[in-house]
Protein backbone atom coordinates (compact mmCIF):
# COMPACT_ATOMS: atom_id res chain seq x y z
CA UNK A 1 0.00 0.00 0.00
CA UNK A 2 1.18 3.59 -0.53
CA UNK A 3 -0.08 6.99 0.31
CA UNK A 4 1.56 9.83 -2.12
CA UNK A 5 1.27 13.45 -1.76
CA UNK A 6 -0.51 15.37 -3.59
CA UNK A 7 -3.34 13.36 -4.68
CA UNK A 8 -2.94 12.83 -8.52
CA UNK A 9 -6.63 10.85 -9.16
CA UNK A 10 -10.24 11.90 -7.82
CA UNK A 11 -10.94 9.48 -4.97
CA UNK A 12 -13.88 7.16 -6.43
CA UNK A 13 -17.23 6.55 -4.49
CA UNK A 14 -17.13 5.12 -1.51
CA UNK A 15 -18.36 1.46 -1.06
CA UNK A 16 -20.74 0.25 1.42
CA UNK A 17 -20.85 -2.98 2.53
CA UNK A 18 -23.24 -5.31 4.42
CA UNK A 19 -22.80 -5.90 8.25
CA UNK A 20 -22.02 -9.60 7.99
CA UNK A 21 -19.44 -11.55 9.79
CA UNK A 22 -18.67 -14.01 7.55
CA UNK A 23 -16.34 -14.59 3.94
CA UNK A 24 -18.95 -14.87 1.01
CA UNK A 25 -18.85 -15.47 -2.48
CA UNK A 26 -19.90 -12.32 -5.20
CA UNK A 27 -23.75 -12.85 -5.41
CA UNK A 28 -24.35 -14.77 -8.08
CA UNK A 29 -20.74 -15.77 -8.93
CA UNK A 30 -21.23 -19.31 -9.29
CA UNK A 31 -18.99 -21.30 -12.02
CA UNK A 32 -21.25 -23.45 -14.25
CA UNK A 33 -21.66 -25.12 -17.43
CA UNK A 34 -24.97 -25.40 -17.40
CA UNK A 35 -25.62 -22.31 -19.88
CA UNK A 36 -22.14 -22.37 -22.09
CA UNK A 37 -21.27 -19.58 -24.31
CA UNK A 38 -24.03 -19.33 -27.35
CA UNK A 39 -22.32 -20.03 -30.89
CA UNK A 40 -23.47 -20.60 -34.60
CA UNK A 41 -20.58 -23.09 -35.11
CA UNK A 42 -21.70 -26.62 -36.61
CA UNK A 43 -18.95 -28.49 -35.56
CA UNK A 44 -20.54 -31.89 -36.29
CA UNK A 45 -20.67 -30.21 -40.36
CA UNK A 46 -16.66 -29.20 -39.72
CA UNK A 47 -16.28 -32.44 -38.50
CA UNK A 48 -18.11 -34.56 -41.20
CA UNK A 49 -16.23 -32.29 -43.90
CA UNK A 50 -12.88 -32.73 -42.35
CA UNK A 51 -13.57 -36.66 -42.95
CA UNK A 52 -14.89 -36.36 -46.47
CA UNK A 53 -12.12 -34.22 -47.54
CA UNK A 54 -9.59 -36.40 -45.87
CA UNK A 55 -10.80 -40.55 -45.41
CA UNK A 56 -7.11 -41.51 -43.68
CA UNK A 57 -8.02 -38.48 -40.97
CA UNK A 58 -7.77 -39.66 -37.54
CA UNK A 59 -10.71 -39.44 -35.81
CA UNK A 60 -8.75 -38.09 -32.97
CA UNK A 61 -7.71 -35.61 -35.21
CA UNK A 62 -10.58 -34.59 -36.98
CA UNK A 63 -11.97 -33.80 -33.56
CA UNK A 64 -9.36 -31.51 -32.07
CA UNK A 65 -9.55 -29.49 -35.56
CA UNK A 66 -13.04 -29.58 -35.08
CA UNK A 67 -12.42 -27.63 -31.95
CA UNK A 68 -9.67 -25.43 -32.77
CA UNK A 69 -12.34 -23.93 -36.02
CA UNK A 70 -14.35 -23.49 -33.24
CA UNK A 71 -12.38 -21.44 -31.12
CA UNK A 72 -10.99 -19.25 -34.11
CA UNK A 73 -15.15 -19.02 -35.41
CA UNK A 74 -16.24 -18.01 -31.78
CA UNK A 75 -14.50 -15.19 -29.97
CA UNK A 76 -13.92 -15.23 -26.22
CA UNK A 77 -12.82 -13.08 -23.34
CA UNK A 78 -12.72 -15.35 -20.42
CA UNK A 79 -10.80 -18.61 -19.52
CA UNK A 80 -14.03 -20.49 -17.99
CA UNK A 81 -15.82 -19.19 -21.45
CA UNK A 82 -13.54 -20.97 -23.60
CA UNK A 83 -13.26 -24.07 -20.77
CA UNK A 84 -17.21 -24.35 -20.92
CA UNK A 85 -17.56 -23.80 -24.72
CA UNK A 86 -15.08 -26.58 -25.42
CA UNK A 87 -16.94 -29.11 -22.92
CA UNK A 88 -20.06 -28.50 -24.52
CA UNK A 89 -18.87 -28.67 -28.00
CA UNK A 90 -17.16 -31.70 -27.27
CA UNK A 91 -20.08 -33.04 -25.92
CA UNK A 92 -21.98 -32.79 -28.97
CA UNK A 93 -19.70 -34.29 -30.80
CA UNK A 94 -19.74 -37.32 -28.69
CA UNK A 95 -23.75 -37.32 -28.54
CA UNK A 96 -23.69 -37.51 -32.31
CA UNK A 97 -21.05 -40.48 -33.06
CA UNK A 98 -21.85 -43.62 -33.22
CA UNK A 99 -18.76 -44.36 -31.61
CA UNK A 100 -18.00 -41.64 -29.17
CA UNK A 101 -14.73 -43.78 -27.99
CA UNK A 102 -12.53 -42.28 -31.04
CA UNK A 103 -13.80 -38.92 -31.05
CA UNK A 104 -13.67 -38.66 -26.70
CA UNK A 105 -9.79 -39.30 -27.07
CA UNK A 106 -8.87 -36.43 -29.39
CA UNK A 107 -11.50 -34.03 -27.39
CA UNK A 108 -9.68 -34.78 -23.63
CA UNK A 109 -6.26 -34.12 -25.41
CA UNK A 110 -7.22 -31.01 -26.61
CA UNK A 111 -8.77 -29.72 -23.46
CA UNK A 112 -5.72 -31.21 -21.48
CA UNK A 113 -3.77 -29.20 -24.10
CA UNK A 114 -6.21 -25.91 -23.73
CA UNK A 115 -5.62 -25.95 -19.95
CA UNK A 116 -2.02 -26.08 -19.74
CA UNK A 117 -1.52 -23.53 -22.60
CA UNK A 118 -3.81 -21.13 -20.71
CA UNK A 119 -1.96 -21.80 -17.24
CA UNK A 120 1.54 -21.43 -18.94
CA UNK A 121 0.46 -18.26 -20.16
CA UNK A 122 -1.35 -17.36 -16.76
CA UNK A 123 1.89 -18.18 -15.01
CA UNK A 124 4.52 -16.11 -17.39
CA UNK A 125 2.42 -13.44 -16.96
CA UNK A 126 2.00 -13.44 -13.13
CA UNK A 127 5.84 -13.43 -12.80
CA UNK A 128 6.20 -9.61 -14.94
CA UNK A 129 3.33 -8.32 -12.82
CA UNK A 130 4.79 -6.77 -10.08
CA UNK A 131 7.20 -4.99 -12.83
CA UNK A 132 3.99 -3.42 -15.10
CA UNK A 133 2.61 -2.59 -11.62
CA UNK A 134 5.71 -0.32 -10.81
CA UNK A 135 5.49 1.24 -14.41
CA UNK A 136 1.53 1.63 -14.15
CA UNK A 137 2.13 3.45 -10.30
CA UNK A 138 4.75 6.09 -12.09
CA UNK A 139 2.25 8.85 -13.27
CA UNK A 140 0.86 9.14 -9.81
CA UNK A 141 3.93 9.96 -8.52
CA UNK A 142 3.70 13.89 -9.44
CA UNK A 143 7.14 16.08 -8.95
CA UNK A 144 8.04 16.79 -5.18
CA UNK A 145 5.80 14.51 -4.01
CA UNK A 146 6.53 12.52 -0.89
CA UNK A 147 5.36 8.38 -0.95
CA UNK A 148 5.12 6.44 1.82
CA UNK A 149 5.37 2.28 1.28
CA UNK A 150 3.69 0.30 3.66
CA UNK A 151 4.80 -2.51 2.17
CA UNK A 152 5.96 -6.27 3.02
CA UNK A 153 9.82 -6.58 4.59
CA UNK A 154 11.41 -8.20 7.88
CA UNK A 155 11.12 -5.18 9.56
CA UNK A 156 7.55 -4.00 8.53
CA UNK A 157 6.35 -7.85 8.93
CA UNK A 158 7.52 -7.61 12.76
CA UNK A 159 5.65 -4.07 13.39
CA UNK A 160 2.59 -5.33 11.89
CA UNK A 161 2.86 -8.72 13.70
CA UNK A 162 1.97 -6.10 17.08
CA UNK A 163 -0.01 -4.09 15.25
CA UNK A 164 -2.78 -6.96 14.32
CA UNK A 165 -2.72 -8.28 17.65
CA UNK A 166 -3.39 -4.80 18.82
CA UNK A 167 -6.51 -4.10 16.76
CA UNK A 168 -4.93 -1.44 13.88
CA UNK A 169 -2.59 -1.58 11.18
CA UNK A 170 -3.17 -0.42 7.71
CA UNK A 171 -7.00 0.17 8.34
CA UNK A 172 -5.95 3.10 10.76
CA UNK A 173 -2.97 4.56 8.39
CA UNK A 174 -5.70 4.83 5.68
CA UNK A 175 -8.00 6.53 8.03
CA UNK A 176 -5.03 9.30 9.11
CA UNK A 177 -4.45 9.52 5.28
CA UNK A 178 -8.52 10.45 4.70
CA UNK A 179 -8.02 13.07 6.95
CA UNK A 180 -5.14 14.22 6.02
CA UNK A 181 -6.47 14.28 1.98
CA UNK A 182 -3.81 12.01 1.40
CA UNK A 183 -4.76 9.66 -1.40
CA UNK A 184 -4.07 5.90 -0.92
CA UNK A 185 -3.02 3.59 -3.36
CA UNK A 186 -3.26 -0.15 -3.35
CA UNK A 187 -0.70 -2.13 -5.46
CA UNK A 188 -2.13 -5.50 -6.04
CA UNK A 189 -1.77 -8.42 -8.94
CA UNK A 190 -5.26 -9.20 -10.44
CA UNK A 191 -3.90 -12.66 -9.46
CA UNK A 192 -5.34 -11.84 -5.93
CA UNK A 193 -8.45 -11.24 -6.40
CA UNK A 194 -10.56 -13.83 -5.34
CA UNK A 195 -14.43 -14.87 -5.21
CA UNK A 196 -14.72 -15.42 -1.46
CA UNK A 197 -14.23 -11.79 0.16
CA UNK A 198 -14.50 -10.49 3.72
CA UNK A 199 -17.97 -8.77 4.39
CA UNK A 200 -16.40 -7.32 7.64
CA UNK A 201 -13.15 -7.32 9.57
CA UNK A 202 -15.24 -9.79 11.99
CA UNK A 203 -15.56 -12.59 10.30
CA UNK A 204 -13.52 -15.49 12.08
CA UNK A 205 -11.61 -16.15 9.65
CA UNK A 206 -10.10 -12.92 9.70
CA UNK A 207 -9.46 -12.05 13.37
CA UNK A 208 -5.32 -12.01 12.42
CA UNK A 209 -5.76 -9.71 9.71
CA UNK A 210 -6.32 -6.07 9.07
CA UNK A 211 -9.30 -5.32 6.76
CA UNK A 212 -9.12 -1.62 4.99
CA UNK A 213 -12.22 -0.59 4.18
CA UNK A 214 -12.68 -0.03 -0.05
CA UNK A 215 -13.94 3.78 0.54
CA UNK A 216 -10.58 4.15 2.26
CA UNK A 217 -8.93 3.24 -0.90
CA UNK A 218 -8.50 5.77 -3.53
CA UNK A 219 -7.09 3.13 -6.20
CA UNK A 220 -5.74 -0.17 -7.05
CA UNK A 221 -2.87 -0.46 -9.16
CA UNK A 222 -2.82 -3.79 -11.13
CA UNK A 223 -0.34 -4.87 -13.25
CA UNK A 224 -3.81 -3.60 -16.11
CA UNK A 225 -4.03 -0.59 -14.93
CA UNK A 226 -5.48 1.57 -12.49
CA UNK A 227 -8.54 0.75 -11.36
CA UNK A 228 -10.98 1.95 -8.36
CA UNK A 229 -12.10 -0.33 -5.74
CA UNK A 230 -15.48 -1.25 -6.76
CA UNK A 231 -13.89 -2.61 -10.44
CA UNK A 232 -12.83 -6.02 -8.78
CA UNK A 233 -16.11 -7.29 -8.76
CA UNK A 234 -16.76 -6.46 -12.43
CA UNK A 235 -13.17 -8.09 -13.13
CA UNK A 236 -14.42 -11.46 -11.24
CA UNK A 237 -17.65 -11.28 -13.40
CA UNK A 238 -15.13 -10.85 -16.27
CA UNK A 239 -13.19 -14.09 -15.03
CA UNK A 240 -15.82 -16.32 -14.55
CA UNK A 241 -18.72 -15.23 -17.16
Amino acid sequence: MALASPPATPPPESISSPSSSSLSPLPGLTRTTSHPPQTDFDVIAHYKNSIKSNPALPVPIAAIESLVALLTHTPLTTVSETLALIDSQSLVLRQWAANPIPISAGTDLFQRAKLVATSKLFTSKAKIASQQIAVNFLPLVVDDALVFTHATTPLVDTVIRHAVDDGPGSHMLALAARNAGIPVYCTVESFNFVRPYPLSADAAELKKLGIVPAALITALVTENGIMAPSSVSEELIKLWF
